[in-house]
């Protein structure tokens, strides 16, 4: 069974789980669900929903290992679902765009053939960032295929009525896609003079941000990768030559 997230928003009263998960399948608005919780607010509650249980189980048979979240994440999704609102998530559903596969490996190509009309290292530097970012960007699927964990979105009902929405499959939480990405990046930008190394990184952390916030990933699965992002960048390297003297 899943480790359940546990919904903490006042001291008083408590309502079931259970009853608001069927609210919540069958569409009742957040006002409704509010005013059928004890003083309008929802208290202790453990959440672990299986909507889907026969494709989750054979989704996880397939998986070779299961992550399950640290204490540190539980606590910090805690956190987040209890005191976040709508407008927060809906800046964060905008901005996690930034770290996208999609934008980025566009961005990319388009710098890449702008390069093409310039100097050798420049020219280099885009061969290297391409093939950074498209590796990148295959990296996280073929990792989800080796490792389940279900999504902190998918735990939480407190967090649904405060904006929260929902991400990508259920069980692919780790390792975060968008992290592979900016840490791939971030891991580039080593080699930019340093007010725009600094720049690169300071972007890069308020877009894995993004993430954490929309509780779409576990803290742990962000750190997890920004650390698989960068070394990939690194062994890179050794194939493109960038960063040569």
């Amino acid at each position: 069974m899943d480790q359940p997230l546990k919904d903490f928003s006042a001291t008083d009263g408590v309502a079931n789980n259970n009853t608001l998960a069927a609210q919540l399948r069958k569409g009742d608005t957040k006002k409704k669900l509010r005013n059928r919780a004890i003083g309008g607010r929802i208290v202790g509650c453990t959440f672990d929903f299986e909507f889907r249980r026969p494709a989750v189980q054979k989704r996880a048979s397939m998986a070779l290992f299961r992550v399950k979240p640290t204490e540190a994440d539980i606590a910090i999704a805690n956190s987040i679902a209890a005191h976040t609102g709508r407008p927060a998530e809906l800046i964060a559903q905008t901005l996690t765009w930034g770290a996208d596969e999609h934008v980025l490996c566009a961005l990319a190509i388009g710098w890449w053939l702008y390069a093409r009309t310039r100097n050798v290292s420049v020219r280099r530097a885009s061969d290297h960032v391409l093939v950074a970012v498209i590796v990148a960007s295959l990296l996280p699927h073929a990792l989800k295929k080796v490792f389940n964990q279900v999504r902190p979105d998918r735990l939480t009902v407190l967090g649904h009525l405060h904006g929260i929405p929902q991400s990508g499959n259920r069980l692919d939480a780790f390792p975060s896609g968008h992290a592979v990405h900016i840490g791939a990046l971030a891991s580039v930008a080593t080699a930019l003079p340093p007010a725009q190394r600094n720049t690169v990184w300071a972007v890069g952390s308020g877009l894995v941000l993004t993430r954490i916030v929309l509780l779409a990933h576990w803290t742990s699965d962000v750190l997890a990768g920004l650390a698989i992002g960068a070394a990939a960048e690194r062994l890179l390297r050794f194939v493109t030559g960038f960063g040569r003297r």
